[in-house]
């Protein structure tokens, strides 16, 4: 028995498999925008606040100063008291030691007396490192003179020196003006405590004259006279700062 054979070719047929990958999704956008806003408020509210605490704190330091200052004028006022009846006791140690504490009292943070109350006038003269002006005020006595002058931040001028005492003579002209010397402790002293030169004084020396215990400058004569202190014919006072 004879078999036919057949070769048929043999096919295999793979079918393609596509995978298909998810399509990756957009990136979300990310934004600060409202963080930023926030921030933003955070800063102008905390600037506000430190811009409100400074303000409150300059107020304070002001109310402090002023308060500081205030204390300081009624207690150079009461010194100033103590000093003058000091002064009229003829205690010159305890009028100086209180003029030493006014002027420290006086003086600002900086060791600066206050500049409303001291700046010499411009028109002051000089002479060796001092100023001096001459004040024309008609009816005014010694004490007050006295007072007037610190006020202005100097004190009653002395001369203690020939030169100096003509430099305040030429000054004077032919006035009568107040100058910083009385009779204290027994003599005829300067407010700084030195010792009037008995050359100053026109050659009958002082008078006698109970309570005239107070210098002026008899510029007319070109010597120094005295008078008390309630003596309203003298027409101003010299003034003189240290600086």
């Amino acid at each position: 028995m004879s078999y036919l054979r057949f070769s048929l070719p043999l096919f295999i047929f793979f079918s393609p498999v596509v995978l298909l990958a998810e399509e990756p999704e957009e990136p979300k956008e990310i934004t600060f925008a409202p963080a930023m806003r926030e921030l933003r408020k955070h800063d102008v509210a905390m600037k506000a606040i430190v811009a409100k605490q400074r303000r409150i704190q300059n107020i304070l330091t002001a109310k402090h100063i002023a308060e500081k200052k205030a204390i300081a004028r009624q207690t150079v006022q009461a010194l100033k008291e103590h000093q003058k009846k000091a002064t009229l006791a003829d205690r010159l140690d305890d009028a100086l030691a209180i003029r030493e504490a006014i002027k420290k009292l006086e003086q600002g943070p900086g060791g600066t007396p206050d500049k409303a109350e001291s700046e010499i006038p411009v028109i002051a003269g000089s002479f060796k490192g001092h100023r001096y002006l001459g004040v024309h005020i008609n009816k005014i006595d010694w004490d007050q003179a006295r007072q007037l002058c610190e006020k202005m931040g100097g004190h009653l001028a002395t001369a203690n020196t020939p030169q100096e005492f003509a430099f305040i003579n030429a000054l004077v002209g032919p006035n009568n003006l107040w100058s910083g010397g009385a009779y204290m402790r027994g003599k005829w002293r300067w407010i700084d405590g030195t010792a009037i030169d008995a050359r100053l004084w026109h050659r009958i020396g002082p008078i006698k004259t109970a309570g005239a215990n107070f210098v002026y400058f008899a510029g007319g004569a070109g010597t120094v006279a005295n008078e008390a202190s309630s003596h309203k014919n003298i027409p101003g006072f010299v003034c003189e700062w240290d600086r």
